[in-house]
Order: structure tokens, then C-alpha cells, then sequence
């Protein structure tokens, strides 16, 4: 419990934008997250500080160092929660080379009570060694790199050929405005708005990915029970905000941007500002519910 305290008062820190303080309250968090002998927790502080690290100005090798260490303990321990970690490594600037195990090791261990190597040794053998496990999530990272970038040629190719339609249209469509995209669409001619509607369904694939959608989904009956409570309907407040307090501890970062919904505000890029590409699909999702909220099905 006081690692999961210490965890919440870094990442309040962090979301306040204090980052110095989310630094120090982040090495006690991972100092406490071992005493519990938890790899998910361990892992979970583990890419939380690399992201304190970052914004400290902290050395490069500290955050890259942080995040692998969070990647190996959720790809030996078959996690889910892997791919936010290749995600946030991928967004890092990394040397050209892995650095080995024993390096990662030696710094993250820098941290009092930070007993990294005892916690892989005791992990399922997915990878043979830590080399092995570090050698397979930098793959990975590389493969899912390649991806994005590939995800991004083919958005600008879409928004180029949307703006052939209408700038307007495009424009709406990239600020993720729903109100603003349907009035474009009905500002078209008909023959174009088909083409438009066929356009617009692809890019909305390829923005959000197969794995963002299947994110979606999963979360889609908390997300509906936080629109129910932005909506008026208090009766999921609570199971709600237990979910929420849940999900804090396991490395998300919703909480803050819902109870800003809850409390009126339906600004997409404010309430997403610092989010990672996760947690900002899910909280645009609540916004689209709102947006409708005659397609709401009955609690």
C-alpha cells in the first residue's frame, strides 16, 4: 500500500506538472513496489519512472534503461500490458544498439530496494536470459516502429485525399470534432459525400490501429458508465471510480481527464494533453459517446 500510495502521489506530480517531484516520489514508489515482490507493479513503476526521467532531463540510459526494465518483466510474465511498454519505448530516443542486460540491471538498481535481477531470475523462462528478453522486446519495438511509421504514410496519404474533398472536412476529421465533421459532410454533394463517408471509415482504421480498437472494446462498458455519470446518472459513480482507481495503479492515466468530464469539460485536445496514445483513445471514446447520447443503451 505505500508503494501504490507513493505511485499515485509521483503520478499525481507528473499530471500537475512537477516532474522533479514525480522523480523522487518515483523512486520510492519502485523501492516499495519490490519490498511486495509484485513484478506487475515493479514493471508498472518501472515505465512510469522512465517517464519522469524524461521529463527531469534525466540521462537518456536512465529512461531507456527504466523502460526496458519495465518490457522484459511484462515479456517474460506474458502481460498484456507489453505493448503500452513497446509503445512508450518507441517513443524514446534510443541509441542505436540495445545496451545488454547487465547494464539495464546495474543502473535500474541504482535505486535502493531495487532488486531487478533477483526479480528476473524468478520469472517464467520465456526468454532464455535477460539478453535474450532484451534482445526480443528491442525486435519488437523495432517492428512496431516500423509500423507506425507506415500507419502515419498511409494517414497523410488519406488526409491528402480528403482535403481534395473539402479542407474543411479534413480539418474536422484531424481535430477529432464529430460536429464539426458532419457539417462538412453535409456541406458536400452528394456523389462526394459518399466518397467521402468511404474515405473517412478508412481513416478512422488506420488511426486508431487494430490494437486501439481492441483497446476500445475492452474498456467499452467502463467507458459507457462514465458517460452514464458525465450524463447525469450517478447510479455507476462508484463502480466506476473504483475501476478508475484500479487502473491508476496498473500504469493509466484516466482518472484525472474523467473527472474533468464528469465536472463539464468536453475540450478533446485539453483533456488528452500528456496522454499517451492509449488513454487518450479511451477518453476520445467517452467523448464520442457524449456526443450521442441517444445511442446510449439503457443502464
Amino acid at each position: 500500500m505505500l508503494g501504490k500510495t507513493l505511485g499515485a502521489l509521483a503520478d499525481l506530480a507528473y499530471v500537475e506538472g512537477s516532474p522533479g517531484e514525480a522523480f523522487a516520489f518515483g523512486r520510492l514508489a519502485l523501492r516499495y513496489a519490490y519490498r511486495a515482490d509484485e513484478p506487475g507493479a515493479c514493471a508498472d513503476r518501472h515505465g512510469n519512472f522512465a517517464a519522469y526521467a524524461e521529463r527531469t532531463g534525466s540521462s537518456g540510459e536512465e529512461a531507456v534503461s527504466h523502460h526496458l526494465a519495465a518490457a522484459v518483466l511484462h515479456f517474460q510474465t506474458g502481460s498484456g500490458d507489453l505493448a503500452t511498454s513497446l509503445h512508450n519505448i518507441g517513443l524514446s530516443t534510443l541509441p542505436a544498439a540495445p545496451p545488454s542486460f547487465a547494464e539495464v540491471a546495474a543502473r535500474v538498481e541504482e535505486i535502493e530496494g531495487v532488486r531487478f535481477r533477483a526479480l528476473f531470475d524468478a520469472l517464467p523462462r520465456r526468454a532464455p536470459d535477460g539478453d535474450a528478453a532484451i534482445a526480443a522486446v528491442w525486435q519488437q519495438v523495432a517492428e512496431a516502429k516500423a509500423r507506425l511509421e507506415d500507419a502515419r504514410a498511409t494517414s497523410n496519404a488519406l488526409h491528402q485525399r480528403l482535403s481534395g474533398l473539402s479542407t474543411d472536412l479534413a480539418e474536422a476529421f484531424a481535430a477529432r470534432d464529430p460536429a464539426r465533421t458532419e457539417a462538412a459532410l453535409a456541406a458536400l454533394p452528394l456523389e462526394r459525400r459518399k466518397e467521402a463517408l468511404a474515405l473517412l471509415a478508412e481513416a478512422e482504421v488506420v488511426q486508431q490501429g487494430p490494437d486501439l480498437s481492441e483497446l476500445v472494446r475492452r474498456f467499452e462498458p467502463l467507458l459507457r458508465a462514465v458517460a452514464r455519470v458525465a450524463l447525469g446518472d450517478e447510479e455507476p459513480r462508484e463502480r466506476a471510480e473504483a475501476a478508475l482507481a484500479e487502473l491508476e495503479d496498473n500504469g493509466w492515466h484516466l482518472a484525472a481527464a474523467v473527472h474533468r468530464i464528469w465536472a463539464g469539460e468536453r475540450d478533446g485536445d485539453a483533456l488528452t494533453a500528456g496522454l499517451d496514445e492509449q488513454d487518450s483513445a479511451l477518453i476520445r471514446r467517452v467523448l464520442e459517446l457524449l456526443s450521442a447520447p441517444a445511442e446510449e443503451p439503457p443502464p
